[in-house]
């Protein structure tokens, strides 16, 4: 079982929501909780007043922690023309990778980090599943954590 971030523009909730059941049915464990129907982080800022920089500091900081205890961080990619330029998702994107966490990208790549090495890129929800389901095969105790640097080749080669 591996942990999993997901990580997407704050307009896909629902679909990192619905991937977030197929993910679970894998056996995989979702720590990414901006996406869920319950969570306030789907509340718009503004409703907030004079808290919404307290609001927004306190679901970074949440978002930091989810992302931290994940094993893996699955990044929804948009095409170069979507709207959504906030680009929240390029930070997690950037601190995972950088803590060494293994890092797909979902969709076509969008900015030279996504080429890094030990980067997968995966065009559908099951191939990331795919490789979600070989890293805990080849890994089933844990005993090392998931990074980029000692995931054999042959599981990224997608």
């Amino acid at each position: 079982m591996l942990n999993v971030y997901l990580s997407a523009r704050f307009s896909r909730a629902a679909d990192c929501e619905r991937a977030a059941a197929q993910i679970r049915a894998a056996g995989h464990e979702v720590t990414s909780r901006w996406h869920r129907p319950d969570s306030d982080h789907r509340t718009p800022a503004t409703e907030y007043g004079a808290g919404a920089d307290e609001f927004r500091a306190r679901c970074a900081r949440e978002d930091l922690e989810d992302l931290q205890a994940s094993d893996v961080l699955i990044f929804f990619n948009e095409t170069q023309d979507s709207e959504g330029r906030r680009g929240g998702r390029h930070v997690e994107f950037g601190l995972a990778y950088a803590a060494g966490q293994l890092c797909v990208i979902l969709g076509k790549p969008s900015n030279v980090f996504h080429y890094l090495p030990g980067v997968p890129i995966v065009d559908s929800l099951p191939a990331a599943i795919e490789i979600l389901n070989g890293l805990a095969i080849a890994n089933p105790k844990q005993d090392e954590p998931i990074t980029a640097l000692n995931v054999r080749a042959d599981l990224l080669d997608q």
